[in-house]
This record gives C-alpha cells, structure tokens and sequence, in this order.
C-alpha cells in the first residue's frame, strides 16, 4: 500500500507536466478530442468508429486511440475484458453467437484491440468477408496508431500504450515472445526471446533488438487517480 501511494505521489507530479510522450502530444490530443469545433472532437469520432466509416484516417484513429484517455468512461483495467458469454462462444466456435455477443461488447469497448482480432475471426466465418473486413480496418487503423507512437527501442522512444493489455496485442503483431519484464518508472520493458526461441518461430519478426519498451503513463495516471479517490 506503501508502495501504492508513493507511485499515486509521484504520477500526481507527473500530470502536472507538459505530456509529449514519444511521438504523443498529449497537450494537443486533449484540446482537440474536448473541442466542440475540432474535427477531432471525440464524440463525433467515436460515432464514426462504431459506424465503421471507412473514410477514417490515420490521423483520426491516432487522436481516437489517444483521446480515449480524457473520457469519463477511460478504465484501462477493463480494457482488455470482452464479456463471460463472448469468451465462451468463441471458444466453442460458436462463431455465429459469438458474433452477436462480440458487437455488443465492442460498443462498449471499442478500443479493445484483442476482442478485434477475435471479431475478425467470427465475422469471416458467420458472415462473410465485408463485415471481416469492416473489423479489420477498425483493428489496423488502431494499431498503427500504436505504432507510430514510437519505435520501443528506448524509453524515449517507447510505444505508448492506453492500456497495458495493448502490449501484447504489439507483442503479438510482431511475433515477439519475451523472456523477463521489469518496470522503470513509467516504461515497461519486456526482454525478448532470440528468434529461434519465439513461440512465433518461423513467422517474420519485424521488431529489431534485445528489448522493446512500453510506456504506460497513461494507465499508471488512471491508477494513481483512483487511488486520490
């Protein structure tokens, strides 16, 4: 608890801060995504993520990754929990059912990049190839936000995460495996597995090094904020 308060202290200093994180202002993502008058104004972007509107851009899905962290609604505990129904259906591959409960989650839950992947999976085999790939652009529109955040090979260039379960969506996209994880103040690093070793042996691996760094200011605020609570 000790430990707790210390962290809840020291990111109540941190908030006080300019927030240029990697490649994330944060400063501005908040001034455009609370702005009425700003086409960036998350309300009207959320509206068009969940209508799938296909004429998104890379800089819309990076000031709604982003923007998800000054919303009432922010909690990235949950982030990363599609519901009991969902996940039973979808191991069953009862793709059809799974479908339905899934869109109803997602509402709820649109940045969930995991409960994406899966909804992907259910509408390529209980609807068809346009709804798959409505999902689809929806999934890599959002993670090439992640990715452009940084390049995680340093703390000042680490990827920037809203939620600590988006770490390994990117550790999976890259067919990373890792061997250790530690914490230093706002970064988590992961040590990555060699390649012969990766549980992902024989896929591609597109992230070069010994380690790839998260930042996770953004969870760690949420945490502190609750504990003020």
């Amino acid at each position: 608890m000790k430990l707790l308060l210390l962290l809840a202290g020291l990111l109540c200093t941190f908030s006080t801060l300019a927030q240029k994180i990697s490649n994330v202002d944060f400063d501005e993502i908040k001034r455009e995504t609370t702005n009425p008058g700003s086409p960036y104004y998350f309300p009207k972007q959320l509206t068009r993520l969940q209508a799938s509107d296909s004429t998104l851009q890379a800089k819309d899905y990076h000031y709604l990754y982003y923007g998800q962290v000054f919303q009432a609604g922010y909690n990235p505990e949950g982030a990363g929990e599609a519901s009991e129904s969902f996940t039973k259906a979808f191991a069953a591959k009862q793709y059809r059912e799974a479908l339905a409960l899934g869109a109803k989650d997602l509402r709820a839950q649109p940045f969930n990049l995991r409960l994406n992947t899966e909804m992907i999976v259910c509408a390529s085999q209980a609807s068809g190839r346009r709804l798959a790939q409505r999902y689809a652009n929806r999934y890599f529109g959002l993670l090439r936000a992640l990715r452009s955040s940084g390049d995680g090979h340093g703390p000042a260039t680490a990827f920037v995460v809203a939620s600590v379960d988006d770490e390994y969506t990117l550790l999976g996209y890259f067919n990373l495996d890792y061997s250790g994880q530690s914490r230093a103040g706002t970064t988590d690093i992961f040590t990555l597995k060699p390649v012969a070793e990766a549980s992902a042996a024989g896929s591609p691996q597109h992230f070069e090094g010994r380690d790839i760094y998260f930042n996770v200011s953004q969870p760690l605020n949420y945490l502190g904020n609750q504990l003020k609570d």
